[in-house]
């Protein structure tokens, strides 16, 4: 491709990003501008564009800061070009990295992180052993799971003066790229920093991490199932992750059911009810309670007497009322049919059927219409029970109670004397955390 080619195409793509916005397609907008600008981190066209996409969806003061970045990059350019002035060269780099820092900050704020580490691996060059520039850098690597990257900024960041949060990240970066003696070292550290119960309460959560991680160190190489039990202590039903939107088939959710069914029957986990929190979860708890042969109802309040899992389709909808599922009771567990990779939610069910990033059941029109799901239900039904005479289900189901039989001791769910509250997720569990990892 020539220059001119080149130039051509850059337009026309800043182009069909102004155009989706146009046309009130803000979310496509954004991920067109964002890939531009990340191929074209010198455009300050592309800043000016993303300014105005986050003003249309009520961001204003992150567009007024990545409009003044546009025009500082604008400013800088125009000077270099029009003056051999070094002071005034200096003083654009300084205004320059005044607003990188501040645009990055608050690409951070709204989950951003890719820009927001460009625009700080471009900052940091103005100031190198800045500590908070340093801070940043690598928490914005760390929350893309580039944990390798993240460790050296944080140990930068921590050289002048030790603080509780530097060094509670570099613990979790340790832990994630299995540098077990430093990520020890580090928990050591952290005990004289923390000031308040919350504090404490996380060293003691990472040091049970840290537990689980020594205790599977002959593993080259961890699965998603590995990462969830290590890092927060709850069972995986389906090993693999699923990108873009996870469309459940009757055929599907079948399997997921007569696993989770395997498990606990397994694992001895003895059940008298099953709950569901929403009306889009109550199919998932009728089929369930009639493959374990006990009732259904919906969710009542945390203090039911009876023996009780909790079904939610979709992970975040215990966003709203966490802090009745914080506790560990031993009377109340929590299954999610689809828990999210990259969004951090306040508790972890004890029980997540995948990893993926949406998720869309079959009945959601019905719920929308409020129409009868019965039959599909039924199928689903017949569905599971024929996987309950497969020989090839039924190796899959004695794997899967013995991987997590073995860690029992280090399990969430029926454990409520070692962990009288469930850990917050934290969305550590990228698909590069695999990929960084070294051979052991």
């Amino acid at each position: 491709m020539t220059e001119n080619e080149a130039s051509s195409a850059d337009l026309h793509a800043l182009m069909a990003a102004q155009n989706l916005l146009d046309d009130g397609q803000l979310e496509q907008s954004l991920l067109a501008v964002k890939q531009y600008w990340l191929n074209h981190p010198d455009d300050a066209e592309a800043a000016a564009l993303l300014s105005r996409v986050m003003n249309e969806a009520g961001r204003t003061d992150l567009s007024e800061k990545l409009e003044r970045l546009s025009k500082t990059m604008h400013a800088k350019h125009t000077q270099l070009t029009a003056s051999g002035d070094d002071n005034a060269g200096k003083l654009a780099d300084s205004e320059l990295a005044t607003i990188l820092f501040e645009s990055s900050h608050a690409l951070i704020d709204v989950r951003l992180h890719e820009l927001a580490s460009m625009l700080l691996e471009r900052c940091i060059k103005f100031h190198p052993n800045e500590p908070v520039i340093n801070y940043e850098l690598g928490f914005s690597l760390m929350s893309q799971g580039k944990f390798h990257q993240a460790t050296k900024y944080f140990e930068k960041a921590g050289q002048k003066e030790k603080d509780f949060d530097t060094s509670l990240n570099l613990a979790v970066c340790y832990t994630l790229t299995r540098r077990i003696e430093e990520a020890r070292e580090m928990l050591k550290g952290l005990e004289s920093l923390a000031e308040d119960d919350d504090e404490k309460k996380e060293i003691a959560h990472r040091k049970t991490v840290l537990k689980r991680l020594e205790r599977m160190q002959n593993k080259s190489v961890f699965t998603y199932r590995d990462w969830l039990y290590i890092l927060y202590g709850s069972i995986l039903l389906r090993p693999q992750a699923e990108k873009g939107t996870t469309l459940e088939g009757p055929q599907k959710i079948a399997q997921m059911l007569a696993l989770l069914k395997g498990l606990l029957q397994g694992l001895r986990v003895d059940l008298e009810i099953v709950e569901y929190y929403s009306t889009y979860s109550r199919p998932l708890s009728k089929v369930l309670a009639e493959l374990l042969s006990i009732s259904s109802d919906s969710y009542k309040g945390p203090n039911r007497p009876e023996s009780t899992l909790l079904v939610m389709s979709w992970a975040s909808d215990i966003i709203g009322p966490h802090r009745a599922f914080m506790e560990n009771n031993y009377q109340r567990m929590i299954f999610a049919y689809g828990l999210p990779m990259n969004e951090p939610l306040p508790v972890t069910p004890d029980i997540v059927g995948g990893l993926m990033e949406h998720l869309q059941m079959p009945w959601a029109e019905n719920v929308q219409k409020s129409t009868n799901s019965d039959q599909m239900m039924e199928t689903i039904v017949c569905k599971a029970q024929s996987f309950e005479t497969d020989p090839d289900f039924i190796n899959q189901i004695e794997e899967l109670v013995n991987y997590y039989d073995e860690r029992r001791e280090l399990l969430v769910i029926g454990n409520s004397s070692v962990f009288p509250e469930r850990p917050e997720y934290t969305a550590e569990v990228h698909e590069s955390v695999q990929l960084e990892l070294p051979s052991v």
